[in-house]
């Protein structure tokens, strides 16, 4: 795990993480106040090509085009996607 001696970096980070545990275990984990347990907000994005699921074909990169909200994770797609939606590491 990264370590920062930036506390405001740190605090970001950490609050990415805690909304990337409570999106992923369907709103049972990290619940943010004003929030209930089990309940996730719906997306607009949707995959327009799924990720190749082969071994060759894994992602070793990912690309935002903020002008057209198209994410490319290796030779996936998703759109549309708001800039607020994911998280640059």
């Amino acid at each position: 795990m990264p370590v920062t001696k930036d506390a405001a970096l740190f605090a970001k980070v950490r609050n990415a993480g805690a909304r990337l545990l409570w999106l992923h275990t369907y709103g049972e984990r990290f619940v943010p106040k004003g929030k209930r347990r089990g309940h996730v907000p719906n997306g607009e994005a949707r995959c327009v090509k799924a990720v190749p699921g082969d071994r060759a074909g894994y992602p070793e990169s990912f690309e935002y085009n903020d002008a057209t909200r198209i994410l490319n994770v290796g030779g996936g797609r998703f759109a549309p996607v708001s800039r607020e939606g994911w998280v640059r590491w």
